[in-house]
């Protein structure tokens, strides 16, 4: 039987920040609740183990944690993703109902956090929530430092600047160093790096960091766009479900369906038929593989 074990939910394209390497959708778009009830009624009635909320900024939806309380019902995990922004003031209505909470952090202070385009409050905003739950003896859910690396910060010594720096947070579980995909409404190819510079990157990083005894804090995983090509099936704010197929210079979104008006099996089907690459899917789901 054909099996999807995640969808990854762009549930809105609203957003505090104006990242140029950003794939999510559109700025402007932004569903109504009664859309995303019925998304999240689809998604009950599926077999899905795992929902993964991005954007755009999941945070910006006013009911996000009836929708989340709503998928743990059905025993549906849940990875929250986010740039840090007004978590903490929410953190009581997610704690309880997350697995897994994924931070988006590009450097190791605001200066070179904010070389790719992030804001320097959101580096703010991440520490506050990383200097928060590193005062817990225990962890409440496993934790993800996600970097993007494109032309303007690929280098072996930021990515060691960086290493260092998050080694004093003992609450990350895992950081994912990704490559640049251009995909989605704004794509920058100024800003891509090529296989085999990221390639290079990850063998010169390990070996930097192999001499290490303590090197282990947390898990380390470098993400090429091939390893990600074909991976995913995605909904996006309105329903649209859609895989991303990179064909070598940018990454297509081919459409397989919508939600709310397609069969799920129909869906995960064409998800199968037009390319979608089962290991490459469980490779790309560490919740799943208890990394």
């Amino acid at each position: 039987m054909n099996k999807i074990y995640t969808i990854d939910w762009r549930i809105t394209g609203l957003c505090n920040e104006r990242c140029p390497f950003c794939y999510g959708p559109e700025k402007h778009i932004h569903p109504p609740i009664d859309i995303i009830n019925k998304i999240t009624s689809a998604i009950c009635n599926s077999n899905f183990n795992v929902v993964r909320f991005s954007g755009g900024e999941p945070l910006l939806i006013s009911n996000l944690s009836e929708v989340i309380k709503r998928l743990n019902t059905k025993k549906i995990k849940v990875v929250l993703s986010t740039n840090g922004f007004s978590y903490l003031k929410k953190k009581n209505d997610f704690e309880p109902n997350i697995s897994k909470l994924n931070l988006s952090l590009d450097g190791y202070d605001q200066k070179s956090h904010s070389i790719n385009g992030r804001s320097k409050k959101s580096f703010t905003d991440i520490i506050n929530i990383l200097e928060y739950y590193n005062s817990f003896s225990k962890n409440l859910f496993s934790i993800k430092i996600g970097t993007i690396i494109t032309s303007k910060n690929i280098s072996v010594k930021f990515l060691l600047k960086m290493y260092y720096f998050l080694k004093q947070y003992s609450i990350i579980d895992r950081w994912k160093i990704y490559q640049y995909v251009p995909e989605g409404p704004i794509i920058d190819m100024n800003l891509s790096v090529n296989d085999d510079s990221f390639n290079e990157l990850e063998s010169t990083f390990f070996k930097a960091i192999k001499p290490s005894s303590d090197r282990n804090d947390f898990t380390i995983k470098f993400s090429s766009i091939l390893q990600r090509t074909q991976a995913y099936l995605i909904i996006q704010p309105y329903g649209k479900v859609f895989i991303p197929i990179h064909n070598g210079n940018y990454t297509k979104e081919v459409y397989l369906g919508n939600i709310l008006e397609d069969n799920i099996t129909t869906i995960i089907n064409n998800w199968f038929k037009k390319g979608g690459d089962r290991k490459k899917h469980l490779n790309n789901n560490s919740i799943l593989n208890n990394e």
